[in-house]
């Protein structure tokens, strides 16, 4: 279980994120996604109420179970982030997640702190999920009040 009560920081839930079970596979040709970073850009049809940035760092994701016909174990998972916003947040996971599925994801980097104004377990509602290839989900959801 991740420890989230701790006395040295950021840097001790950083350390334990890294040590979560990960098992995403990118594929080759995003072989640029980690050196990626800034604001995105916006399509014209896109209604979103806040700006996106790129970042690609890694996040702590608690898996539960959301609906019963979908058998979860809850246990902890590193994620990759592909972008954030104040409204919510896309990544990148080794297993398929289905929209309106509840999870918590926990944010301790540098932009998500500015962000949302602190390092932070937040819940997440899935929005959409985009399967890359084997092993490689592209997520996206929104933040939610538990």
């Amino acid at each position: 279980m991740l420890d989230l009560q701790n006395e040295s920081g950021s840097l001790r839930l950083a350390d334990a994120i890294t040590r979560l079970p990960c098992k995403i596979e990118l594929p080759t040709s995003w072989e640029d996604f980690f050196h990626q970073t800034g604001p995105t850009g916006s399509d014209s049809e896109e209604r979103r109420q806040f700006p996106r940035w790129k970042n690609r760092v890694l996040a702590g994701l608690q898996q539960r179970e959301t609906f019963p016909v979908i058998a979860r174990l809850e246990q902890w998972h590193s994620v990759f982030l592909k972008d954030i916003s104040r409204g919510g947040v896309a990544f990148i996971h080794s297993e398929q997640l289905y929209p309106l599925e509840r999870m918590r994801l926990l944010l301790i980097d540098e932009l998500s702190s500015r962000l949302l104004q602190k390092d932070c377990l937040r819940t997440i509602e899935v929005s959409w999920c985009r399967r890359v290839q084997m092993r490689c989900f592209e997520i996206g959801a929104r933040f939610v009040v538990d």
